[in-house]
């Protein structure tokens, strides 16, 4: 699912989450962001076009 080498059981526990509050995972897109040495104040914005309403 969103295993990774930084946080041991990692996906384990997002798979519990979504099966404890009944969500697809398929219906969500993760995104990961890794910031060694992040400056006060700051932030990210990600953007993306969003798929079809179905």
């Amino acid at each position: 699912m969103v295993d990774t080498p930084k946080i041991d059981q990692y996906g384990s526990a997002v798979e519990q989450v979504f099966n404890r509050v009944g969500h697809d995972p398929a219906d969500f897109r993760c995104l990961r962001l890794t910031v060694e040495h992040p400056p006060l104040s700051s932030r990210v914005i990600a953007r993306y076009q969003l798929p079809e309403a179905p």
